[in-house]
């Protein structure tokens, strides 16, 4: 991600580059493209598509997919929600690599040895890093 544009889903996080949300922020920015036709953000647009493209090794686990670039990695619903995201992104942008992905993300979902992997890797991030629970009153 050195040098290149990286779209945040939790900004207040520096770092912690939600896939799925970096993904959505991409289809947002090219349905802005498609309304603006403003060339600063096409030019966003493309080293942010570089970026993502380039950084997608560091969400494969090679038996699952990671959530984060910090190496949590993703549930099952995230996991399919990627699969389908680079397939779009794919269909947009005509990237091989994002088609790549996905077809090698979806083959982890159908072995059943990488999906007892993951369950057990994902429980344990789970009581090793318990999240913080909000009440609301």
């Amino acid at each position: 991600m050195d040098g290149g544009i990286v779209l945040e889903e939790i900004p207040n996080k520096p770092g912690s580059t939600i896939l799925s949300g970096w993904i959505f922020s991409v289809c947002g920015l090219y349905e802005a493209l498609l309304v603006s036709k403003c060339s600063q953000w096409k030019e966003v647009f493309e080293k942010t598509i570089d970026t993502l493209e380039k950084s997608l090794e560091i969400y494969d686990a090679r038996y699952w997919s990671f959530y984060d670039c910090n190496g949590h990695l993703a549930g099952p619903f995230y996991h399919d929600l990627d699969i389908n995201l680079l397939t779009v992104l794919y269909e947009l942008t005509g990237r091989e690599r994002f088609l790549a992905a996905a077809v090698r993300w979806d083959s982890y979902r159908k072995f059943r040895l990488d999906q007892v992997r993951a369950f057990l890797e994902k429980a344990y991030q789970k009581v090793r890093e318990p999240q913080e629970v909000v009440f609301i009153r």
